[in-house]
């Protein structure tokens, strides 16, 4: 269709054909909110008549559903995203960039996983979901970086897993380490799905196929380990907080978590109330050694006494 005529839908076409033809990592999920929300919503308009009040309206009703404005930015990104893609086009196909403004987000993460809970996760979670729930837990990658892996990418013998900078989201490869309880439970993958199925390249997998989602699983065994509302997201954070703790070097801690920059660390807070305290107690410590040298030179008599 003409520029005149071309319709909300066919840019969005355009955004998912330029997710695939770049290999995006997060094509899948791009492709789930232009098809569930985006078109079903703005599909029908033409480009030319596209509105800010369509875009308040929008956001208005996902609001009202609860969506959180980092979610809702997600999705308006992508709509910004599908304009530009028409604007660029040879044929143009469109004329007018309309100003989709992001909304204010607050999503600092607050949630740990301390290890008693994290014992407790892994006995209520199913078989299935146990190892995704180990190797995050100790590597802090992101869910879909995890659910990528192949088993050809896991190396037992060097302690490592080599992650293909395709399914990254920075698109750089990445080396993390293989340690604590993860040996055995990688162990286990791969001995058993080279007897249950040798044809599947995936290392978390069900009957075969890759495992794509198990929010249902997380809840579920959250709610039973006392810890409900726990976000699977937090796990970044705790590994990322385990390994400084362990004196990790906070540039091989993010290679290993896949944080592009040190600032993404701050802003996720990695620190909590124990870290505090424990800097309230070590500067104590140093306070009252610098006290008992002081002593020796403190006047023996009042400075602030009167002269009469």
């Amino acid at each position: 269709a003409g520029a005149e005529r071309i319709r909300v839908a066919a840019l969005l076409e355009l955004l998912i054909e330029d997710y695939r033809r770049h290999d995006r990592a997060d094509l899948q999920e791009a492709q789930q909110r232009v098809n569930r929300l985006l078109k079903p919503h703005f599909g029908h308009l033409r480009a030319s008549a596209f509105t800010t009040k369509a875009v308040n309206n929008y956001i208005e009703l996902r609001q009202s559903l609860g969506r959180q404005n980092a979610t809702i930015n997600r999705e308006l990104a992508l709509l910004r995203r599908a304009f530009r893609l028409g604007h660029e086009h040879d044929p143009q196909l469109v004329f007018r960039l309309p100003i989709i403004k992001a909304l204010p987000e607050d999503n600092v993460r607050e949630g740990f996983l301390e290890s008693d809970g994290y014992r407790l996760i892994l006995d209520a979670l199913t078989e299935e979901i146990k190892p995704v729930f180990v190797v995050a837990y100790h590597l802090g990658m992101r869910t879909g970086e995890l659910l990528a892996i192949k088993r050809s990418w896991v190396d037992l013998h060097e302690g490592l897993i080599y992650v293909n900078g395709r399914v990254t989201k920075n698109r750089n490869p990445k080396t993390a380490p293989i340690y604590g309880d993860m040996r055995p439970w990688l162990e286990m993958l791969l001995s058993r799905g080279a007897v249950e199925s040798p044809k599947c390249i995936w290392l978390f997998s069900r009957n075969g196929n890759p495992v794509k989602d198990f929010k249902a699983d997380w809840a579920q065994a959250c709610e039973k380990a006392g810890v409900p509302g726990l976000l699977f997201h937090d796990l970044r954070r705790t590994a990322v907080r385990n390994m400084i703790r362990a004196g990790v070097p906070e540039k091989i801690a993010m290679q290993i978590s896949g944080h592009k920059t040190a600032s993404m660390l701050w802003r996720y807070n990695i620190t909590d109330a124990r870290d505090i305290k424990d800097a309230g107690k070590r500067t104590e410590r140093y306070l009252e050694a610098q006290k008992g040298q002081q002593h020796a030179h403190l006047p023996t008599h009042n400075i602030f006494t009167s002269v009469v």
